[in-house]
Parts: C-alpha cells; sequence; structure tokens
C-alpha cells in the first residue's frame, strides 16, 4: 500500500523525528530541510507543513518566514498541495491568531497540539 506524501519544513529536527514516528502508519512523511528543496518537489506532495520560522533555512533567501513561502506557493503551483502553518509561537488555543497571519494557508496547528491530535487534523483535511 502507498501512503500519501507529507512534506514538513521544519527546523526543530525532534519534532519533525516525533511526527514521522507518529505518523508512519498512515503518512510517508519527509523532511524536506529547505524551501527550494520544497519547491522542486512541491508536486509530489499531499500536504506540506510549513514552520512559520523558516529563515535560517531559506537556502532560496527569499522567504523571511513561513507566511511567505505558503504564498509563493499557493500563487505560483497550478495544483498546490494542502498548505499548513505550524507554530511553537501560537498555542492551541489560539489559532485565530495563525488564521490572521496567513489566510492562504489551507489549515494551521500549534505544536502544543499533542501528536495525536495532530494526526487526526491532518486526516480530516486529506479527506
Amino acid at each position: 500500500m502507498v501512503l500519501p506524501k507529507i512534506a514538513i519544513l521544519d527546523d526543530d529536527k525532534l519534532w519533525i523525528l516525533a511526527v514521522k514516528r507518529f505518523f508512519r502508519n498512515d503518512f510517508d512523511v519527509a523532511d524536506v530541510g529547505d524551501s527550494w528543496t520544497l519547491i522542486e518537489n512541491i508536486s509530489s506532495y499531499k500536504l506540506v507543513m510549513v514552520d512559520f520560522s523558516i529563515t535560517r533555512f531559506d537556502k532560496l533567501e527569499k522567504f523571511t518566514n513561513g507566511r511567505e513561502l505558503i504564498q509563493h506557493i499557493k500563487a505560483t503551483v497550478k495544483n498546490p498541495p494542502l498548505m499548513m502553518l505550524v507554530s511553537g509561537f501560537i498555542s492551541k488555543n489560539d489559532l485565530i491568531t495563525a488564521a490572521e497571519l496567513c489566510p492562504e494557508a489551507d489549515d494551521f496547528s500549534a505544536k502544543d497540539v499533542g501528536l495525536d491530535s495532530l494526526l487526526e487534523q491532518v486526516k480530516l483535511l486529506l479527506h
């Protein structure tokens, strides 16, 4: 069985590892590493989780945050995957702020939501 592919663009490697392990029965999760790699392979993914803070690993040196990257993908990719903005700066109780930050994103998640809730959120989004 081929699992749906999800990409994560985040500098928190421990969080990525936790997501990969927790999602492994339902999704093929890739750590894309940088915005250039993500954009080159964007058509491979059903969903992309983008951290709000991406400046440290934006090889294109074009995007100052995840919001700008999501806006770029939505504006330039013909059939973009679903885009989810994730952040450790926004709590699970303040997702309205995330929606205001990036209305182009298809969904939002705080990193403190818990992996079980995140998995359910992703499943709902993809189905």
